[in-house]
């Protein structure tokens, strides 16, 4: 993965999903009470009945297969396989027949049925959410199939999960006290909190990416199919020189990778909790514009896998 202007590297890590963006847990009273269309067919290719009777008003949802992965937060980053329709029976979006695999998207980045009908759920579990127009799109539906005041259905399998707040993992990693850091360039602070990046007189711009291991973390080694959240902070160096300092530890929360991560350097092989420096050459953006040498320093906090064998 190529890197540039903080900037320009979050907005790359932005998550937007296709039909679902601008996408109550049910208590046992409502669940109790409230139609459930029935769910039939394979796992991998669920079907949803026709609603029958007046919908719910409240977003309602139920577990129809348990999980014993990890509770998802109703700020997580989620691996999700699942088919929408409409109550009447259309179905206006599937992701169990995409050949890239299942969708991954913020529970801050859908319409709220989907965060109250997930969050307080594990990974693992199979989901039932039946969504009215106030916690999906109202008045003013989406696009072809979904129309005015429409009540929505979804099944959901939670592949993954990953919580962008929790960076615990960062405070066990171990200090490396043999690594290369050059003459000119101090980075401090304590593991788990925003580092400070000193760049000293006649900086060595330099020509060719390096990756500086400061710590190394204690969690689980990252691979090419994996969604990565990290936190990245940069000092641009060169033609860059008197810009701001940037760091998504001001953001307070982790960016997640906007794919996974393939044979990045920058990623794969890292352990879950590492701190590094990374080095970077001047270049262009993927938009054209001049991108200055920089000093980034990234902490990786989680990862998930994101493909329907689930997360590691």
């Amino acid at each position: 993965m190529k890197w540039s202007r903080l900037a320009a590297a979050a907005a790359a890590l932005a998550l937007a999903v296709p039909g679902l963006t601008g996408c109550s847990n049910s208590d046992e009273g409502a669940e109790k009470t409230a139609q459930f269309p029935a769910v039939t067919g394979e796992r991998e290719h669920p079907t949803i009945e026709k609603g029958a009777g007046t919908p719910s008003t409240t977003t309602i949802s139920r577990v129809l297969t348990k999980g014993t992965g990890a509770e998802v937060k109703k700020s997580d980053t989620v691996c999700v396989d699942y088919i929408g329709q409409t109550w009447q029976g259309t179905v206006f979006d599937q992701s169990y027949n995409a050949t890239e695999g299942p969708r991954v998207f913020s529970l801050n980045q859908v319409v709220p049925g989907w965060q109250k009908g997930l969050a307080g759920k594990h990974v693992g579990d199979r989901v039932q959410i039946v969504i009215p127009p106030e916690d999906g799109y109202g008045e003013q539906g989406q696009g072809d199939l979904i129309p005015a005041n429409a009540t929505l259905v979804f099944v959901v399998d939670i592949i993954g999960a990953i919580d962008v707040t929790d960076t615990s993992a960062l405070t066990k990693a171990k200090p490396n006290d043999k690594a290369d850091i050059p003459a000119w360039l101090k980075v401090g602070g304590k593991l788990g909190q925003k580092p400070t990046i000193t760049v000293g007189d006649n900086p060595e711009i330099p020509t060719e990416q390096k990756v500086i291991i400061l710590a190394e973390g204690t969690g689980e080694t990252i691979e090419a199919d994996d969604y990565v959240a990290a936190h990245m902070s940069v000092v641009p160096l060169g033609d860059g020189e008197g810009q701001a300092a940037q760091s998504t530890w001001d953001m307070k929360s982790m960016q997640v990778t906007n794919g996974p991560v393939g044979q990045s350097p920058v990623y794969t092989g890292m352990k879950i909790g590492t701190r590094a420096i990374i080095l970077t050459p001047g270049g262009q953006s993927s938009d054209g514009q001049k991108v200055p040498a920089a000093v980034y320093v990234i902490d990786y906090g989680a990862k998930m896998t994101a493909t329907r064998g689930g997360s590691k």
